[in-house]
């Protein structure tokens, strides 16, 4: 049985391949483990500066999958929904920062995995969207996940009819930062890989945590955060400490 997620290495690069592609690249319980443990290792280990998390070809990822007894039954529903949770909260805490490379069509719960990424870069023939409603679902974690990220107009749109929309659609959405041919993919992924390892390797995962430290908080308690951020950041500067 192939491995649910490949994790590897190069340099300070970590790569998380999500490979189920016999089932659309759909992330079960134990591919959701497999990316956590990964990501931990990014948390504990600061020599990694960048994670990439990608899939196959013909899928980036099209959601979830929660397994079945013999009868159709799901198993362990609970355990499957604390997997998710745990998968998130883990996209928000590593110090690195993610890159998304979108490589195939990236659908359903996908976009949640998708939102999670710092930064996304996508092939020109990838498509998203969200198909729960034409399964008699709704997209709720998606919606958890792309609420902050899309216009209300066009959410509803997207969740309501269920119908696919295309990588520059999703560009002009502001869901992805790049799309490219095929072709060009490996090596756009590999220029902002490269962008970010020419930066401050102290800087980024300090501005990776103000970010999403900020996110939630009221304009006023995001200034009062940062204006804290900063005098540490000049205390730190003055003693020849930090120089981000």
């Amino acid at each position: 049985m192939s491995e649910a997620v490949i994790v590897s290495r190069k340099d300070a690069v970590l790569t998380l391949k999500i490979n189920r592609p016999e089932d659309e690249n759909r992330i079960n319980r134990a591919a959701m483990e497999a990316i956590v443990k990964g990501l931990t290792q990014a948390e504990n280990d600061p020599s990694i500066r960048v994670v990439v998390i990608t899939g196959t070809p013909e899928y980036f990822c099209s959601g979830g999958r929660v397994e079945v007894d013999a009868n159709g039954q799901f198993i362990d529903q609970p355990g499957y929904a604390r997997a998710i949770a745990a998968m998130h909260e883990q996209l928000d805490r590593i110090p690195a920062p993610i890159i998304a490379a979108v490589s195939g069509h990236c659908v359903a719960g996908g976009t949640a995995l998708l939102a999670g990424a710092d930064l996304a870069i996508a092939v020109e023939d990838a498509q998203f969207g969200f198909p729960e409603i034409n399964h008699g679902r709704f997209p709720v974690l998606a919606l958890a996940s792309a609420l902050p990220l899309f216009p209300k107009k066009r959410a509803f749109e997207a969740f309501y009819f269920g119908e696919r929309f295309s990588a520059r659609e999703a560009l002009d959405l502001h869901l992805i930062n790049k799309v490219v041919p095929r072709a060009e993919f490996d090596d756009a992924v590999d220029d902002y890989v490269q962008k970010l390892l020419s930066k401050n390797p102290a800087s980024l995962p300090f501005g990776r945590k103000a970010y999403y430290a900020m996110e939630t908080m009221s304009p006023g308690s995001r200034i009062a955060h940062g204006q804290a951020l900063l005098q540490g950041l000049l205390a730190g500067a003055e003693k020849g400490g930090f120089k981000g």
